[in-house]
């Protein structure tokens, strides 16, 4: 299992392949997607399409896998976003997802699932940095937002599957320049984020209306510009009168 050989690999994929559909031993198919979904998610792997089979598999059958199985299978989906128009596949996709954020996991790639998935409240409208690294390591990031003068500081959370991660909530054009500290050591390269994401889907939130509201101002479209700026008026109105915090309810 754990060789580099690809000859040996693919031999391992047909015998695995020919044991699951027999009747593998949970124990034996939980270890291969295990080690398979690492090497996707972590190391960046192309791996067996029969470790994403037994992931949906075993989540259908509410047999308890590892959180990276899952992140992983959820990263696959994403590159193929056409998968979701499967009912089953958009529907356990979005339980993945639901799960995944409930506790807190949430990765930058589940921005590719906008207008398509309902995208759970703590994962809506954030850029999400990632470092993948020692888990025993303490891990910084330091990091400036457009014409800030001097570097913020934050402690990157390291989650189940081994990534460090740290959330930024971005508008359209927003430019980010960032390095990390690791333990006591400083990695001077520099990684740049320029934020231009539209969500071109149905499901559409505040963060899409603002980032409307700056494209359309960055192309000097003053027509859609006001259209959308009322549009948002509109809707931010009826959400205050709709959602009254209980405190203010009379």
């Amino acid at each position: 299992m754990f060789t580099q050989d690809k000859d040996y690999y693919d031999k391992l994929t047909q015998v695995f392949t020919d044991y699951y559909n027999k009747g593998a031993s949970q124990l034996i198919a939980k270890a291969y997607i295990a080690y398979n979904s690492f090497l996707y998610f972590i190391k960046g792997k192309n791996v067996s399409d029969i470790t994403f089979t037994v992931v949906k598999e075993c989540y259908k059958d509410k047999i308890g896998i590892p959180v990276i199985c899952l992140a992983a299978w959820l990263k696959k989906v994403s590159e193929n976003i056409k998968e979701l128009n499967k009912p089953d596949i958009k529907d356990t996709a979005q339980n993945i997802l639901d799960e995944l954020c409930a506790k807190e996991i949430i990765y930058d790639y589940y921005k590719r699932f906008n207008g398509v998935l309902n995208i759970p409240y703590n994962a809506c409208g954030v850029t999400v940095i990632e470092y993948y690294g020692n888990p025993d390591n303490k891990v910084v990031i330091n990091y400036k937002v457009n014409d800030a003068k001097e570097y913020a500081s934050a402690v990157m959370k390291c989650d189940n599957c081994g990534v460090f991660t740290y959330r930024l909530s971005l508008f359209y054009n927003d430019k980010v320049i960032y390095n990390y500290t690791i333990g006591t050591d400083t990695n001077t390269k520099e990684y740049n984020i320029l934020y231009d994401n539209l969500n071109d889907g149905d499901n559409k939130g505040r963060f899409d209306a603002i980032n409307e509201c700056l494209a359309s101002e960055e192309l000097r479209d003053m027509v859609t510009l006001k259209k959308l700026m009322e549009s948002y008026a509109v809707e931010d109105y009826v959400t205050k009168q709709l959602f009254v915090p209980e405190n203010m309810r009379q």
